[in-house]
């Protein structure tokens, strides 16, 4: 994304125009039937879709849930609208609208960084499309590929409840809203104050989040007294099945763990990752140039894992694990520290946006140099959950 872009009042206006028009469409049904409602309350505006295109041809002429029409991708043909990109893998839609000579960001967006932009644009709030939290650097798995490289640091740490609080504290100093947060380790369950830790985030912050999710390996049963603070405060789990890995004993943990969920009434989904992305090679891509590397950042960080760790901001959450186990050092810029005392509200806010849009002060991160990450250009699947030995 063009470094100028956070301050292109001329395309924020002519945006506007068209969302007060009713020129803004949506791109993929099934996700916009599940976010119409989180849009209209994502803090300032309603969006007005005129209608949502959509690939799959069972679904033209239907409606969403909000009313509005589905029609296929063929009327797109003269189309002088905006489109806001809902399906999960942005970066295979925005390749079908350059095809019929559509423009990113002139004539569409992903919603996620569009609501970044917009918000900056209108209100200087600071949209955060995800985060994450690490709990802990501990793990009941010792996953040989750990995307987090949990399985390589040498003194896996768990920071104090007191250290949680206070790197929430100083995010929400400078993010106004936070569409996802993600609770995760190593396994967030071996967090002996999690529960405290939830109380203290749903009394302060629940309002401003849209969504908190606890990501699980499923091998801990949550405690009721975990259960009963996940009702109060909406917070739901993500539980990764990882019972083809053949993790002796794993099978009836996670049948356990499910057990309890179910049973709960606790929303949670489950997915069944049977690849991970080799994110880390020693040989990496040290040989791309700089204007490589730039193009091999930009196509990883739609998808990249942002993260909140020790009073920093990480575009990327790979890099805070690639420091910690001596993978790769961050360099100067390859993230935010929030909590500097010389930081000037305005200034860190304006840097948030520039980072979450697809920018940085070197143009990529260190890590870049040895992570494959999502860049499907550079894809390098292994077995998931793969255990050492």
């Amino acid at each position: 994304m063009p470094r100028e872009l956070e301050n292109d009042r001329q395309l924020f206006e002519e945006w506007e125009r068209a969302l007060e028009g009713g020129r803004v469409y949506g791109f993929a049904c099934s996700k916009t039937m599940r976010e119409e409602t989180f849009l209209g309350n994502a803090g300032g505006f309603e969006p007005l879709l005129a209608g949502v295109f959509d690939n799959d041809r069972r679904l033209h002429g239907a409606s969403t849930a909000g009313g509005r029409p589905v029609v296929s991708p063929e009327k797109l043909a003269g189309f002088d609208g905006k489109i806001l990109i809902f399906y999960w893998n942005d970066a295979e839609v925005a390749g079908q609208l350059r095809s019929l000579g559509l423009r990113m960001y002139r004539d569409f967006w992903p919603y996620r960084d569009f609501l970044t932009f917009y918000h900056w644009h209108k209100h200087k709030r600071v949209f955060m499309p995800a985060t994450d939290v690490s709990l802990t650097q501990r793990c009941t798995l010792k996953c040989r590929d750990c995307s987090m490289l949990i399985t390589e640091m040498a003194r896996p740490q768990t920071p104090s409840l007191e250290s949680l609080q206070s790197d929430i504290d100083t995010f929400f100093t400078y993010v106004d809203y936070q569409h996802r947060l993600f609770l995760m380790g190593g396994e967030p369950l071996l967090h002996p104050d999690l529960p405290r830790y939830l109380e203290y985030l749903g009394r302060r912050y629940r309002p401003r989040i849209y969504k908190i999710t606890i990501i699980t390996n499923g091998t801990i049963v949550p405690k009721p007294d975990l259960l009963d603070l996940c009702g109060e405060h909406g917070v739901d789990f993500s539980v990764s099945d990882y019972s083809e890995a053949g993790i002796p004993g794993y099978a009836g943990k996670l049948a356990r763990t499910l057990e309890t969920l179910n049973r709960r009434g606790c929303p949670h989904t489950v997915s069944k990752p049977a690849w991970n992305l080799h994110h880390c090679r020693e040989e990496g891509l040290a040989s791309l140039s700089h204007e490589q590397l730039r193009g091999h950042y930009l196509r990883c960080r739609n998808q990249a894992c942002r993260g909140l760790a020790d009073g920093k901001f990480y575009p990327c959450f790979k890099t805070w694990s690639a420091e910690l186990c001596g993978r790769s050092p961050n360099a100067p810029g390859d993230c935010i520290d929030l909590a500097a005392p010389d930081s000037l509200e305005v200034a860190v806010k304006q840097k948030l946006v520039r980072y979450i849009l697809g920018d940085c002060d070197n143009g990529f991160l260190n890590h870049c140099r040895k992570c494959y990450g999502f860049d499907p250009e550079y894809r390098r699947p292994v077995v998931a959950a793969r255990q050492e030995a």
